[in-house]
């Protein structure tokens, strides 16, 4: 339980960002366009993979976030982090994205299936 607390606190702006750009419009066409697309939820999970393999590449995005970790890790901590510390954090905030990049797909293929268009 507590792994999935740090899972959000890490990531709850992705997650948040994610939900608003696929999950949202997704109910929106199932609410207001029910019979006109069928399949659109090929379309918001395919959208959200690029946005992983576009915007969220292994080493780009690990060398923006790399000074955010490095201050929250020393206001944790009250301490300068140790390169240890700040490979951990960082392999811990690679694989929350993943895990939210997951959760998004997952919302998506729940929604669908409760609209029944699965």
């Amino acid at each position: 339980m507590n792994y999935i607390l740090l899972i959000f606190k890490l990531q709850y702006k992705l997650f948040l960002f994610l939900f608003f750009v696929t999950v949202l419009p997704l109910v929106a066409v199932y609410q207001f366009l029910p019979d006109e697309f069928d399949k659109s939820y090929y379309f918001f999970l395919t959208f959200l993979v690029g946005l992983r393999f576009s915007f969220f590449k292994g080493n780009e995005h690990m060398e923006k976030v790399k000074k955010s970790v490095r201050e929250a890790l020393i206001s944790e901590m009250g301490r300068v982090p140790s390169t240890n510390d700040i490979v951990k954090r960082l392999d811990e905030v690679a694989t929350t994205r993943d895990y939210i990049f997951g959760v998004c797909g997952l919302c998506i293929i729940l929604i669908s299936a409760l609209y029944g268009n699965l």
